[in-house]
């Protein structure tokens, strides 16, 4: 009965009967000479087995009954689930609980989630089990409902006009039910978003252009909200094919086997001569700053490029063909020149000169890196080539695009050299990358004027525009004029220059008005002029705060007051002195002279 059971409490009871059956009964049965003490004994644990069987209640046990199943459930992300299961039994069942044919750790009646996810939808049953069997209760199916959220934003991304690969957006979203996906973008000269899919999660432009640059968002809807993701930035550049450069080595002599003694600043010679490879090379002459040759005696070095206008409208792979074919035809015609060297036939006749190559040094060449025009710089796809972005250009040590300078800005893409701005303004902060002339703020001095008399001012300013950075040399230019009675006209101006961010301008008319601006002068640059400020000299002010201007008023006043306290001091000294001396002199003349002349000095 219980060999092929699974209950804890039946396995309990296997191994005792086993024992039963095989030991105890075989032995009664198989010996005949039990005594009355066996049997006893024998008997004993029989009874022993049968009485712990009745107390598991084994033989009158009532297998489980659910008396209260589970329903379907729907929930929103977030909420509580709880499920209860119920039943009866004899002996009473244990519980269980199973997700999706998993058990779980979980063996009450009821089952609580606090917080339900996406994670925890799906099919919850119970299980009531006691020693006489085990049942499971009905399926309830949870179902998790959530508005939309984005687990995968879509990513910045920069890429080149015609790229071959194509460019595509990604976005993830965790929504139920699903949700509808929209992509929405918002070009460069645009201010508002435009709707360009109603597809899935990702956008894939195939054929990439200029007119892609702008911004992209993805929109989720369902049926219990809208979710927007992250706006992402698509940089669209020019592109330009990166030009194979060959490097030439020739050992020239004339026909006469002499070494050319060649002068780099003889530019007709050079001229004609670079001409000559470029054609022999290239089959075309380039007038560009790329080609460059070195001379060290009769030994030349000349750097050939070719130089070409690019069909913008080609796509990257198209371009790479077209690197690969230029770099072929440049190897063909090379191994043309090298036979030529080899044979030393002429190779140049310039100015009555015949040069040739030498037939052991001859020639020597080979690829160099390729490069970039200029307002170019390499990208990540083979011989390709990305303009610099506006407010950037291509630094020449680096050859990799950098941000404009401060006072400087680029507008267009691929330009060769960033802008200065126009005299009297400036850009905020070095390394800004300002990418429009609208970016140059003008600058202007501002006044702080402080009153000390009624005839007497000084004025402080700061420069507004950052004109007076520490490595720059500067001085001012202060102008102020007396208006007239009619305040349309003013009398001629008095021009005042400083280093300093002050000045003290005394002896005005107490009875006029005067207009004072200032202008700021660096070696590179000039600001305009500050707004006119009035100085009103008919209200006698002095200037609690400015310790500068109570200073030159405190110091002429102590100085008065010093010079009079050393005057009295001299004259009670000489007062003193002199009434001890008539004392002394009348003292002496009353003794001497006065008793017989009668005489008596007089203090006046």
């Amino acid at each position: 009965m219980y060999n092929a059971s699974l209950i804890p409490v039946a396995a309990t009871m296997t191994q005792p009967l086993i024992d039963i059956e095989e030991n105890i009964l075989r032995s009664i049965f198989q010996n005949d000479t039990l005594t009355i003490d066996d049997a006893y004994y024998f008997s004993k644990q029989v009874v022993d087995v049968l009485q712990t069987a009745r107390n598991l209640k084994v033989f009158c046990a009532i297998p489980p009954n659910i008396t209260s199943h589970l329903h379907n459930v729907t929930l929103m992300r977030g909420e509580r689930l709880t499920l209860s299961c119920s039943g009866a039994g004899n002996p009473l069942p244990s519980f269980m609980w199973l997700f999706n044919g998993k058990e779980m750790n979980i063996s009450t009646e009821t089952l609580v989630i606090v917080s339900v996810g996406r994670n925890d939808e799906g099919f919850y049953q119970c299980q009531l089990e006691n020693h006489v069997a085990a049942l499971k209760s009905n399926r309830a199916y949870v179902v998790v409902e959530e508005s939309p959220i984005f687990t995968i934003h879509p990513q910045d991304q920069v890429t080149v006009v015609g790229n071959s690969s194509g460019i595509t957006m990604t976005c993830e979203i965790e929504a139920n039910p699903p949700a509808n996906i929209m992509w929405y973008f918002q070009a460069k000269n645009r201010n508002v978003f435009e709707q360009v899919s109603n597809s899935t999660t990702t956008y894939t432009i195939s054929e990439v252009s200029l007119l892609h640059s702008g911004k992209y968002k993805c929109k989720a809807v369902n049926k219990h909200g809208t979710s927007n993701s992250l706006v992402a930035s698509l940089s669209v550049r020019k592109c330009h094919m990166m030009f194979p450069v060959l490097e030439l080595t020739m050992v020239c002599k004339t026909n006469n086997t002499v070494d050319i003694q060649i002068n780099s600043n003889d530019t007709e010679l050079m001229g004609d001569i670079v001409t000559r490879v470029q054609m022999l090379v290239l089959g075309q002459v380039c007038n560009n700053s790329e080609n460059m040759y070195t001379i060290t005696q009769s030994v030349m070095k000349i750097l050939v490029m070719p130089c070409i206008d690019i069909d913008h409208s080609a796509n990257t792979s198209e371009l790479q063909e077209y690197h690969l074919q230029l770099k072929d035809e440049m190897l063909n015609n090379l191994t043309n020149l090298s036979e030529m060297a080899a044979k030393q036939e002429v190779f140049l006749v310039t100015k009555n000169m015949v040069l040739l190559l030498h037939r052991r040094h001859g020639l020597t060449a080979k690829f160099k890196a390729p490069i970039c025009p200029v307002g170019y710089e390499a990208t990540d796809q083979d011989y390709i080539c990305g303009a610099c972005f506006p407010g950037n250009c291509r630094n020449t040590s680096t050859m990799a695009c950098v941000k404009c300078q401060q006072h400087h800005f680029l507008p267009e893409q691929g330009m060769s050299n960033c802008l200065h701005c126009p005299r009297g303004s400036y850009t905020e902060l070095i390394g800004t990358g300002a990418t429009s002339i609208d970016h140059c703020i003008v600058a202007k001095p501002i006044i702080n004027e402080t009153k000390v008399s009624d005839t007497s001012f000084e004025i402080g300013w700061y420069d507004e525009g950052r004109l007076n950075e520490a490595d720059m040399s500067r001085y001012y230019i202060v102008e102020y004029r007396r208006q007239l009675d009619n305040a349309s006209h003013t009398n001629k101006n008095t021009l005042i220059n400083t280093n300093n961010t002050f000045i003290y301008i005394p002896n005005l008319d107490s009875s006029s008005k005067y207009s004072i601006r200032i202008k700021v002068i660096t070696w590179w640059n000039e600001s305009h002029w500050s707004e006119p400020t009035l100085l009103n000299t008919k209200i006698p002010v002095i200037e609690k705060s400015s310790r500068a201007t109570l200073l030159r008023v405190m110091i002429p006043v102590t100085s008065v007051m010093a010079l009079a306290l050393i005057v009295l001091t001299i004259f009670w000294f000489y007062r003193r002195q002199h009434r001890k001396t008539l004392q002394i002199f009348n003292h002496l003349t009353s003794n001497l002279v006065g008793r017989k002349c009668g005489w008596k000095l007089v203090q006046s």
